[in-house]
């Protein structure tokens, strides 16, 4: 049987916000690999809005621009790097020259996936999470604060789920000139599936809801139930999802 990778994305101011400071991109590319990118922005106005959507845009263009369906690992790996750092000169340079923008800075989840492979990069504490036998596993780990400390043994990963700094990032594009990327490459199999979210999803959701709602959605609603979840119990945040079906 042929496998076919689809797409399906939702975002949502939430209940608690006045503006979505999410941004998200997401495409099939030539020859039936998928691209999608989430980014999550900051900053004080309108800034954080302008931060996550100018960083989607460039990363996707830039994608476009240089895509070949016959790439190896190691191309697709540097393309997706070098459009991080693309966006991150860009949305740096915007900052630097106008003081409204001053400090805005984007999370950034950017995701190729083939019928066989997965390639993520991602920086900040937006997430990318594989479901797989009914099974949700973290791919990404987050750039924040209470990461730091559930690593250094200061809180449990239980903790960290109702801690007041939960929110407090340590890595974030478009706020210094050189930016650290994390590179994740997993191998892809039939009827896996690419969760890619901000944290005003996972948040509010546990890993259980979650396969909850996707095993019993079908595919073009799932993104939406996921939303409409997360809203139910407070929608303390901006929400988005992309899922990824390899099937």
């Amino acid at each position: 049987m042929k496998l076919e990778v689809r797409i399906f994305c939702e975002t949502d101011v939430g209940k608690s916000r006045e503006i979505n400071q999410d941004a998200y991109i997401a495409r099939i590319l030539e020859g039936g690999a998928a691209l999608a990118v989430v980014c999550d922005g900051m900053g004080g106005a309108n800034a954080g809005n302008i931060a996550s959507a100018q960083a989607a845009k460039i990363i996707y263009e830039y994608v476009l621009r240089s895509w070949q369906p016959n790439m190896s690992a190691s191309q697709i790996k540097n393309l997706l790097c070098s459009a991080v750092m693309s966006a991150n000169v860009e949305v740096f340079d915007a900052a630097s020259k106008n003081e409204e923008l001053k400090g805005m800075g984007t999370t950034v989840v950017a995701v190729i996936a083939t019928k066989e492979v997965s390639h993520i990069v991602h920086v900040g504490d937006s997430r990318a999470y594989l479901i797989r036998d009914n099974t949700l596993s973290q791919i990404t780990t987050d750039h924040s604060m209470v990461q730091r400390m559930i690593e250094s043994g200061q809180i449990t990963a239980d903790e960290a789920k109702s801690d007041p700094r939960k929110n407090i990032i340590t890595r974030a594009l478009g706020v210094e000139e050189d930016l650290n990327i994390d590179y994740n490459e997993l191998d892809l199999y039939e009827k896996d599936m690419l969760l890619i979210c901000t944290d005003g999803l996972s948040n509010m959701l546990s890993s259980e809801e979650i396969i909850k709602i996707v095993s019993e959605s079908p595919h073009e609603n799932a993104t939406a139930q996921l939303v409409s979840a997360a809203n139910e119990v407070g929608g303390s945040d901006n929400i988005t999802t992309v899922l990824i079906f390899n099937d």
